[in-house]
């Protein structure tokens, strides 16, 4: 009696975590695809800006909706487009909403070319003292494509930066 009710509850909670992240609509946001093949995380840079607005982006044709800004650059004041990452896991984040227009950041991420236009793939934006994650560092994978467990170490290890 006591192994059943354990393995039903070992079931449960995995099956919890995987309906949460299959909520997500993540088509072509997936580890491998076209679209993560731009980021790079060996030209990984940052700069600060003031964030200009909130925008809505489809990167490339048949993907699920996004979520960027568009950033003005202090050093040059040029206006950069940010990709932040798929819409249905960047607006759970908790920091999120520290991410508004008239808002100074930190933005971290990398520079590449889409669809003939320069585009910049975030890894971090920091506001104030919060953080928004959506890739990890090393190796440029986005935290959608995480597992729960890896998520919640990731972001155990990221509030300590």
């Amino acid at each position: 009696m006591l192994l059943c009710l354990f393995t039903t509850g070992v079931f449960l909670a995995a099956t919890h975590a995987t309906v949460h992240a299959a909520d997500w609509r993540l088509k072509g946001w997936e580890q491998g695809s076209a679209y993560d093949a731009l980021y790079i995380p060996a030209d990984r840079e940052k700069f600060t800006a003031v964030i200009e607005k909130v925008i809505d982006i489809t990167p490339m044709p048949g993907m699920d909706e996004g979520v960027g800004l568009i950033a003005k650059r202090d050093d040059t004041g040029e206006k950069v487009t940010v990709h932040i990452g798929p819409k249905d896991f960047v607006t759970t984040r908790s920091d999120w909403a520290a991410v508004t227009p008239g808002a100074k950041a930190k933005i971290y991420g990398v520079y590449n070319d889409l669809a003939d236009k320069e585009i910049f793939l975030l890894n971090k934006i920091v506001v104030g003292d919060k953080m928004v994650k959506v890739r990890k560092t090393g190796d440029g994978r986005g935290w959608w494509t995480l597992t729960p467990e890896e998520l919640a170490k990731e972001e155990a290890d990221n509030k300590a930066e």
